[in-house]
């Protein structure tokens, strides 16, 4: 995946932890394969973050999906076997290596922030993705929600409007031991 925009999405989470009451502080990339940033309340460590950032990649794959497709027909899969599924459950995946590297006790929450930039995904496509539900209504037989353990919690931030306060949308691992613990550390 091409981060084409890590220092403006760095800048967005840092503000999201600014606006609770915490520090979001930059893991060096040479320490190896960790989350992006310690999240601090004075000097404790209370989580961890790691940020991902899906990017605009449909417009490239759609004429090569078209020219595959037989007579013209594309398959855009269904349920959660779809390409923003696929790229949310990947991202979630590799994450889930990173918390691990970094607090293999789980003794503090680990979150995962998806910034997104793919302005064919929306917050729905993450809900979707995340509950396997989509308005209401049962498309997969499991969502990535409860999945991965290491993760506790799950927020999107839409950032292809640029707007200057980007809403963003929360779900819980409701499987995660620590759930009640971001949930009272953020005040969610």
């Amino acid at each position: 995946m091409i981060q084409q925009h890590e220092d403006e999405d760095h800048f967005v989470v840092r503000r999201f932890f600014t606006l609770k009451g915490f520090a979001a502080e930059r893991i060096p990339e040479s320490v190896g394969r960790t989350p992006d940033f310690k999240i601090k309340r004075r000097t404790e460590v209370v989580a961890f973050c790691e940020v991902k950032s899906p990017q605009d990649i449909f417009d490239e794959r759609l004429t090569d999906a078209i020219l595959s497709g037989k007579g013209g027909i594309v398959e855009t899969g269904y349920g959660n076997d779809y390409r923003q599924a696929r790229c949310i459950e990947r991202v979630a995946q590799k994450a889930a290596a990173q918390f691990r590297a970094a607090n293999p006790a789980h003794n503090v929450p680990n979150i995962l922030i998806v910034v997104n930039h793919d302005k064919y995904a929306d917050v729905d496509d993450f809900v979707q993705s995340m509950t396997g539900t989509f308005l209401g209504h049962v498309v997969a037989q499991h969502g990535i929600q409860n999945a991965i353990s290491e993760i506790d919690l799950y927020i999107w931030i839409n950032q292809t409007a640029r707007k200057t306060e980007p809403e963003a949308r929360i779900i819980y691992n409701h499987k995660a031991a620590l759930k009640e613990t971001v949930r009272a550390l953020l005040q969610l």
